[in-house]
């Protein structure tokens, strides 16, 4: 025989079911959230997703709106090189998706990738960071200098013997 305290623990049974549920879901999408944003490297890129979405252009178009005025400066052909704020080879998880897309918007200019650069005898560098860099220090230790700063972490080097 069914008591009233049975109905009562049933009926509060279904309905807090349900919000349980919702809850654990929204807590997995804060935490999911904050763990994404907490990443350095991801922040910027967080942010520039919002603005292309915002302004109704694509990811892609947005990245090749982000390098135009860079390749406008490079020769038509040949091979540049690539550095980040990693140190890090561009393979690597983190950087792997910014090489690649640098590589995308500047083609068919070729982009070699960071671990050569020390040695290689690229005219140019271009650099694509993320956060904050000493370029006075780039530049001392890799032999370059800084021909123009586009903002946004996108700056073109050149060889310093490579200048006329």
């Amino acid at each position: 025989m069914r008591t009233q305290a049975y109905d009562i623990v049933n009926a509060l049974r279904r309905r807090a079911a349900p919000a349980f549920f919702i809850a654990i879901a929204l807590g997995a999408v804060i935490a999911s959230l904050a763990q994404f944003t907490s990443q350095p490297l991801f922040k910027t890129d967080a942010r520039a997703l919002v603005r292309a979405a915002i302004d109704r252009v694509s990811w892609s178009s947005y990245n090749d709106q982000r390098f135009a005025d860079l390749k406008r400066l490079l020769p038509p052909r040949g091979t540049v090189g690539y550095i980040n704020e990693t140190k890090h080879h561009p393979s690597e998880l983190e950087t792997a998706g910014y090489y690649y897309q640098t590589q995308y918007a500047l083609a068919p200019i070729s982009v070699e990738g960071l671990a050569p650069v020390a040695q290689s005898r690229h005219e140019y560098v271009v650099g694509d960071f993320r956060g904050p860099v000493d370029l006075a220090e780039i530049s001392a230790t890799l032999g370059i200098t800084v021909v123009q700063d586009f903002g946004n972490g996108l700056v073109l080097f050149r060889r310093i013997e490579a200048q006329p």
